[in-house]
């Protein structure tokens, strides 16, 4: 498997929801952590599931990228904090939190274009262990 890092292609709002979805995480870990629970890397069940159903999703979008692992979504004029190893590459396929995303709270995604983001809650995330420089 090739592990060099990839930027995403240019993805713009007038794409099908029902595009084939990307597990960008899968294809380029950027910090060694092969978790699957909650916002880390996003399980093939998910992606399927989500592709399965692609109305479920709920247009939300990005209100900041706090520190670390943290973004902030306006859900219905509320701002919701989740919680995402990948923030470096969400903030890139969103185009700086320009773009729409959607949100799958029940399978615990954000898809943003054809890509997905595995994503926590504050109370369901768990950090990676200590040895591992996510």
């Amino acid at each position: 498997m090739n592990t060099q890092p990839l930027s995403p292609p240019a993805v713009t709002d007038t794409q099908r929801r029902d595009a084939p979805l990307t597990l960008l995480e899968q294809a380029a870990p950027e910090n060694g952590c092969r978790r699957y629970s909650p916002g880390h890397n996003v399980h093939y069940i998910q992606a399927r599931k989500a592709q399965e159903h692609p109305g479920q999703g709920r247009r939300v979008k990005i209100y900041e990228f706090l520190e670390r692992d943290v973004v902030v979504l306006r859900v219905a004029g509320e701002a919701r904090r989740y919680y995402n190893h990948y923030l470096r590459r969400l903030h890139a396929a969103s185009d700086d939190g320009r773009r729409t995303v959607y949100l799958y709270e029940e399978k615990s995604l954000l898809r943003c274009g054809t890509y997905l983001f595995s994503i926590a809650t504050p109370q369901g995330w768990r950090p990676c262990p200590d040895e591992i420089a996510c």
